[in-house]
């Protein structure tokens, strides 16, 4: 119950509701993953505390070693505090050994941004979008095209 009243908040993007729930989740059963990997996703992604969601996403790391998921919220908190050099490589792994997901690819495309390879950011960008369009009103999809204009704008100045 309190997982898809979290989701509902989520859809709603009153993150601080979302918190409250988890963390609520997180009190009764400290292992939760979804729990644990949502409200870390929540801390990078939407309340700019990457740091409360790399602790969080370490501890799930922790009970499931190489989740893809786990791991590009891993990789996703290092890339929203800085540490794209740490990230990258982690990123490649995720999309070399699993199905790209839309997520993976628009935290390539970012990290790829922030390292200055923008030619193979707007093409991971374009992979994420390429995908979402199935994906109706999936919550990614400003943010990809977003960024896609920005590498197609800058590129198309150089």
């Amino acid at each position: 119950m309190n997982l898809r009243l979290a989701r509902l908040y989520e859809q709603q993007r009153e993150y601080s509701k979302v918190e409250a729930v988890y963390l609520e989740v997180l009190k009764e059963n400290p292992t939760n993953l979804i729990a644990l990997n949502n409200l870390a996703y929540a801390y990078i992604d939407q309340l700019d505390r990457p740091e409360d969601g790399l602790k969080l996403i370490e501890q799930a790391i922790k009970a499931v070693p190489g989740d893809p998921n786990l791991v590009d919220t891993y990789a996703w908190a290092l890339a929203r505090m800085g540490r794209i050099d740490e990230a990258l490589p982690i990123f490649q792994q995720i999309i070399t050994r699993a199905s790209s997901s839309p997520d993976s690819l628009y935290h390539m495309g970012y990290v790829l941004e922030q390292s200055g390879d923008l030619t193979e950011a707007r093409s991971y960008y374009r992979r994420a979008l390429e995908i979402l369009k199935t994906k109706q009103n999936h919550s990614l999809q400003t943010k990809v095209q977003t960024a896609l204009s920005r590498m197609e704008q800058t590129l198309s100045k150089e």
